[in-house]
């Protein structure tokens, strides 16, 4: 007799959104990320019954007003977050 698996796909997604801390920090930015699974009814995704979990903070590294509109300054930060999220 011939067994059967059963596999199952279940989408995930990573979010993110930008977020200052101002408190005992320094005024800090940070970016959390998110983890939440795409098969969660609507009408439970809507009131955030622990369909999201914090998974980590990636901090945003400053610079002096001086470098803060540099190009080079600017791509590394983008370049940082990307490679920290993939």
């Amino acid at each position: 007799m011939k067994k059967h698996t059963v596999q199952h796909l279940y989408p995930s997604f990573l979010g993110s959104d930008k977020m200052t801390v101002s408190v005992a920090t320094g005024q800090n930015d940070y970016w959390p990320v998110y983890l939440s699974f795409g098969n969660v009814h609507n009408n439970i995704q809507c009131v955030h019954c622990n369909t999201v979990v914090l998974i980590a903070f990636l901090v945003i590294p400053k610079a002096t007003k001086k470098y803060t509109d540099d190009p080079a300054f600017q791509k590394f930060k983008k370049q940082l977050f990307h490679t920290a999220m993939s």
